[in-house]
């Protein structure tokens, strides 16, 4: 938290919200003992880890920006004149 309000380049890197999601994902259950943590446990966090990853870029590049969504309704107003 202290990098973060420091607003350091490490936490840019590591503080994404796509690469904390699946540490919360993964770990919850140990935390929980739901899951007991091994090597075979930690082997396959790491191997889904790309396909996680990728998947929700994909989402994320299918998924239109809020601009998007606003120009397809209201073309005619900038998104400048846009009262939220």
């Amino acid at each position: 938290m202290y990098e973060g309000i420091k607003d350091r380049t490490i936490v840019r890197m590591i503080g994404r919200v796509r690469e904390t999601s699946y540490i919360m994902l993964v770990f919850t259950p140990v935390l929980y003992n739901i899951v007991e943590p091994s090597t075979k446990y930690i082997i396959s966090v790491i191997v889904f880890f790309p396909l996680f990853y990728f998947l929700f870029e994909l989402v994320d590049r299918a998924i239109p920006d809020p601009r998007g969504i606003y120009d397809d309704t209201n073309k005619s107003n900038t998104l400048s004149e846009l009262k939220i």
